[in-house]
């Protein structure tokens, strides 16, 4: 039951062994920080009233990413986004 999670139960697992070795599910955890932290860089912040930093289409068809770097085409910024992504994965040690 919900009542036998308790903080010792939750930090055995945590920093318990598992199959796939030692401290997995923490590095999990970085690396879905890193990608949410490089999608609100490039996506905007929800929650932001001024969306000043949303990406956008401009009146001269290229896109705007929320990082302020302009792009061509769709093509272009997502690769752009994809890069940020893997960059950011290359930093936390694996």
């Amino acid at each position: 039951t919900v009542k036998q999670i308790t903080p010792d139960v939750i930090s055995k697992w945590y920093f318990g062994e598992h199959e796939e070795g030692e401290w997995v599910f923490p590095r999990m955890c970085q690396r879905l920080k890193a990608i949410m932290d490089v999608l609100a860089d490039h996506l905007g912040d929800i929650g932001m009233e001024d969306r000043w930093d949303n990406p956008h289409v401009a009146a001269d068809g290229s896109i705007q990413c929320g990082c302020l770097l302009e792009f061509d085409g769709i093509t272009a910024w997502r690769a752009h986004l994809a890069q940020a992504i893997l960059e950011a994965l290359s930093r936390i040690s694996s």
